[in-house]
């Protein structure tokens, strides 16, 4: 009975997956506030914008090792030195993207300006998101297909927002003609107040929709890490392709020497080897064959530890991303539904009161 409650308790154990230890678990970690700073220069646009990143410890044996609250300001140059100290340091890993520097995918009502709070604002957000991935356990179609994704929303809320803003205009006439209307100038007033609702109803329901672009332009930058890491096996496998073609052309080349086999330019000129200059020739190419074999297991060890753990890391970004971007979706489904249905209601109050006028 022991030994089957003993065996029956290490089953469970097998079942249980492993937490793994994380910084998350022991700090917290926050983007809190952005900042913009002169570089101290004659030139009146010389400015930078930098961000307050604050840790607080909540695990109590850490505090040998770190400050209970520690505080940094950083520019978002220094976040992408960050960022390619981990892409040189861990070349397998599939490391979280930084927002964007400068806006991408732009429409009318989007500023430019990298000043712009908003836009700062959205950058501070995605600056935390970078770091709190980054510190979490832990392709060419997925950057296509989210390109072209946020393209056509691109396309499609700058149409949609042109169309919404000529309300305001039918508005402004509809509420000028009740002005001239003595019977049926309600009807019309009320008309050019749903008008200019709609119209101006366009703009909380985009900006929501700004917020959701951002995720998908998050694992559009994500694209480029996973393309990142197939680069850095690419390369490993070409090491591993040249180590064992340098080791064949080395054993070709000790098969013509010890067969006397001499190349073209010595037969001209009549130089031929002597045995002991042969055997020498052997010996040297005998220890380049032994160099090179043993640089061939090391590039193949290290190319198969690179595979499996990209390949883990692959694995862990493919569920995630499929959570995230479907979470994502959904989240624009609704929001798209609360849009219909707002500018629905609106023009069945418009018909209302058209029908009511005498």
């Amino acid at each position: 009975m022991d030994a089957n409650a003993e065996t029956l308790k290490n089953d469970i154990k097998t079942l249980i997956p492993v937490k793994t230890d994380t910084l998350l678990n022991h700090l917290e970690i926050s983007v809190s506030e952005s900042e913009k700073r002169a570089n101290g220069s004659l030139n009146l646009r010389d400015f930078y914008t930098v961000y307050l990143i604050e840790t607080k410890l909540t695990d109590p044996s850490f505090q040998q090792k770190l400050g209970k609250l520690t505080t940094v300001w950083r520019r978002y140059t220094e976040f992408e030195q960050l960022r390619d100290y981990l892409e040189v340091t861990y070349p397998y890993i599939v490391l979280p993207p930084l927002p964007e520097k400068r806006v991408m995918f732009g429409w009318q009502k989007i500023s430019n300006d990298t000043f712009d709070p908003n836009f700062i604002d959205r950058r501070r957000a995605g600056l935390e998101n970078f770091f709190v991935s980054a510190v979490k356990d832990y392709g060419a179609t997925l950057h296509t297909n989210l390109n072209n994704l946020l393209k056509a929303r691109s396309r499609v809320a700058e149409k949609q927002y042109t169309v919404h803003k000529l309300h305001a205009n039918y508005g402004r006439v509809f509420s000028e003609w009740s002005a001239i209307e003595k019977e049926m100038g309600d009807a019309l007033q009320k008309t050019g107040h749903y008008l200019d609702s709609l119209a101006s109803s366009i703009d909380a329901g985009l900006e929501d929709e700004e917020l959701l672009a951002d995720q998908f332009k998050e694992y559009l930058f994500f694209a480029v890490s996973l393309q990142n890491v197939c680069k850095n096996r690419e390369m490993l496998q070409l090491e591993l392709e040249d180590a064992e073609e340098n080791v064949a052309n080395k054993n070709v080349e000790r098969t013509k020497v010890q067969q006397g086999k001499t190349g073209l330019m010595s037969r001209l000129f009549g130089a031929v080897d002597t045995d002991e200059v042969r055997e020498f020739k052997v010996n040297l190419l005998d220890q380049q064959i032994q160099e090179g074999a043993t640089a061939v297991s090391t590039t193949r060890h290290g190319l198969s530890d690179f595979s499996s753990k990209a390949l883990g890391d692959i694995e862990r970004f493919q569920n995630q991303k499929v959570l995230d971007l479907r979470d994502t979706l959904a989240s624009c489904a609704f929001l798209q539904l609360k849009i219909a249905r707002k500018g629905l209601q609106t023009w069945l109050q418009i018909r209302d009161c058209l029908q009511n006028i005498p």
